[in-house]
Formats: C-alpha cells, structure tokens, sequence
C-alpha cells in the first residue's frame, strides 16, 4: 500500500490519507504552496468555498469565479 507521497504537503497528505487507512505520509520537501490565488490554503491540501443554495435548488444564484487563476481553473 501507498505510505510516503513525495507530491502532496502534509495537510494534503493527512486530508487524502482518509483513503489510505489514515497511514499516508509527506516527504515532500515544499510544504508550503506559493499563490496569487487567495482562497487557497497555503499549506496544500482541499479548499473548501461554501456558497448559499436553498433546499431543492439545484443551481446557485451565485458562484465562484476566480479572476486571478490560471487558465486550467476558469
């Protein structure tokens, strides 16, 4: 089984471990993540953006654009 990532920092390491039976470690040497955008975390993992949606509603009356992100996230 997968025990060391060399890709994902710690709290990326910790929040995918879930799959992992909690044993997946980091030995990335870059723990921190450099970016312009603000909402992500700086320390890599998930980023979770929370947005209004009334029950049943399928569709959000607003949504997340990220101006500063580059082309692969638009």
């Amino acid at each position: 089984m997968l025990k060391d990532t060399f890709r994902l920092t710690e709290r990326g390491a910790a929040c995918t471990g879930i799959f992992y039976n909690n044993d997946l470690n980091s030995v990335s040497k870059i723990q921190t993540i450099k970016s312009s955008i603000k909402c992500m975390n700086k320390n890599g993992g998930p980023t979770f953006l929370g947005m209004e949606l009334a029950p049943g509603d399928k569709t959000p009356r607003r949504c997340v654009v990220i101006h500063d992100a580059p082309p692969f996230f638009r």
